[in-house]
């Protein structure tokens, strides 16, 4: 199956990169002033497992990238160049202490390609699917779908025309504050009265991913990439899973 890339605006101010604009009111516009940046698609590989009841805060996190891309400013982040970043907050399931979600947030702030250019970067994770293998797993076991996005019609998901049209689709792409990715469908919650329930008690915003159970979220920091969470239980997402984020370089910062 393909993926399905929406088109993403990255908004960045002076101090830090945001998702959303600095206040009108900030005490000095010249200096907080919101940049729109362009995001370019990057499908890259988890290299290592993620889940809520080992991984700590400030733990290392790396994904490779699985096909040659280019971001819109002209910046080529070809395979096999490495994302790498940390995890910046984690939640473990705890019935007994009332945390009732467990998740894992975490950035992608350096993209390291094999000669050894190093480009800091911006980054938002827009999608998360299993590996090839769990999925021809999965296919051969007859159970589950490992990707239930494959189940839905792909008009629920996109505009007419959105879909394939891969990375050079952001040229005269609408602003992504019409389609965010909290608008998506979750093709599971409303499957049944326990995946409404388990919807209505995820993160704000999340969106059902194709690894059942494990949920996407906009993370609380705008600063992180993304924050993966489950209902009821840990988080867990395996090493070699795959990623589909929206990344752009990230600004320099002025000179003070």
């Amino acid at each position: 199956m393909r993926w399905k890339f929406l088109p993403v605006v990255l908004i960045a101010s002076a101090a830090a990169i945001a998702q959303t604009p600095a206040p009108a009111n900030a005490p000095s516009p010249q200096a907080t002033a919101p940049r729109t940046l362009q995001a370019g698609p990057v499908t890259a590989d988890l290299k290592s497992s993620l889940d809520s009841k080992k991984a700590k805060q400030g733990d290392p996190v790396t994904a490779v990238v699985n096909a040659d891309a280019s971001l819109p400013d002209g910046t080529r982040l070809p395979k096999g160049t490495t994302l790498n970043g940390c995890v910046t907050e984690v939640a473990a399931y705890d019935k007994k202490a009332g945390s009732a979600v467990g998740s894992v947030t975490v950035v992608f702030d350096e993209a390291k390609t094999k000669d050894g250019t190093v480009t800091p970067i911006v980054s938002m994770v827009r999608e998360l699917k299993p590996s090839p293998m769990a999925q021809y797993m999965a296919s051969q076991g007859g159970g589950t779908p490992a990707d239930p996005s494959a189940m839905a019609p792909s008009s629920s998901s996109a505009p007419s025309g959105a879909g394939s049209s891969g990375a050079g689709s952001s040229a005269g792409a609408a602003p992504a504050a019409n389609m965010p990715a909290a608008s998506m469908p979750s093709a599971a919650a409303s499957s049944s009265d326990v995946a409404k329930k388990e919807a209505a008690e995820a993160p704000a915003g999340a969106v059902q991913t194709a690894i059942p159970d494990v949920v996407l979220a906009p993370p609380a920091n705008a600063s992180a990439s993304g924050t993966i969470a489950s209902n009821g239980k840990n988080v867990h997402v395996d090493g070699g899973s795959q990623l589909m984020l929206a990344v752009a370089v990230r600004p320099q910062q002025p000179a003070q």
